[in-house]
């Protein structure tokens, strides 16, 4: 079959193989092609058939295609550069308790692992655990004076040696440790060298003391009141028959 070239107007123009620039007379239009030419719906239709997988035609893969640049651009916009992806400073920034690094965290986990590790095989299971069988009955008062009575150092048994709580008991005393017994006499006198004013002796004074009180008693049971209440007197005074008040005024003549 002869090739030919299909001008944008329909008519169909053979190659310019003559090298003069004309053109021979065999030439057919769009419309002279056979039936079963090649078309763009053809063409379109074929390349729908090799998309089924993010669209269904060409036309929606574009569309596709174009949404998915926009999401990339969007996405290289807020991406988190390299520089500034830090993990474990990040994360290590979180942990404030236990420890202050994931690496002490991990640490501190495998030391509480090792440490339940022997908690657990040291532990008293409940099954294990009968507290009737395993403490001891109650000790009673009797038990306790039998064991004390019985014991060779304190008991009632034991060799004692108490002090009597005599003075006579007493060992080890010097001669500078006691003084002299103060007999009765002495503390008399040297009281009585305190007394040399109102009497000589505590005896003395005693009596002095004594006396005082009685003659204070008397005075005050024969004291003259003092009607007044200024420490003035009235009085009457008869001479040889004449009787003078007080505020008269007495004259007297020497014979």
């Amino acid at each position: 079959m002869a090739q030919f070239d299909i001008a944008k107007d329909g008519s169909a123009q053979p190659p310019e193989s003559h090298g003069n620039g004309s053109h021979t007379e065999d030439y057919i239009t769009q419309a002279d092609l056979p039936d079963d030419s090649y078309t763009d719906a053809d063409a379109v239709a074929a390349l729908d058939a090799e998309v089924d997988n993010a669209a269904t035609t060409v036309a929606s893969l574009d569309d596709q295609v174009s949404t998915n640049q926009s999401d990339i651009a969007s996405l290289d916009s807020s991406k988190l550069e390299a520089t500034n992806y830090q993990p474990v400073t990040d994360v290590n920034s979180k942990i404030d308790n236990a420890a202050t690094t994931v690496s002490e965290l991990d640490n501190q986990v495998s030391t509480n692992q090792s440490d339940i590790s022997g908690l657990q095989a040291n532990k008293l299971d409940s099954s294990s655990y009968n507290p009737e069988a395993d403490t001891h009955s109650k000790y009673t008062d009797g038990e306790a004076v039998t064991a004390v009575n019985n014991d060779s150092d304190h008991g009632s048994t034991a060799s004692h040696n108490y002090f009597s709580g005599s003075h006579n008991d007493l060992s080890n005393v010097g001669s500078s440790d006691h003084h002299s017994r103060y007999s009765d006499s002495e503390a008399i006198s040297a009281l009585d060298s305190q007394v040399d004013n109102a009497a000589t002796s505590v005896s003395a004074l005693d009596d002095q003391v004594n006396s005082n009180i009685t003659n204070i008693s008397n005075l005050q049971s024969n004291k003259a009141d003092d009607p007044h209440g200024d420490g003035t007197h009235e009085y009457t005074l008869q001479i040889d028959g004449v009787t003078v008040t007080s505020g008269d005024t007495i004259n007297f003549k020497t014979q």
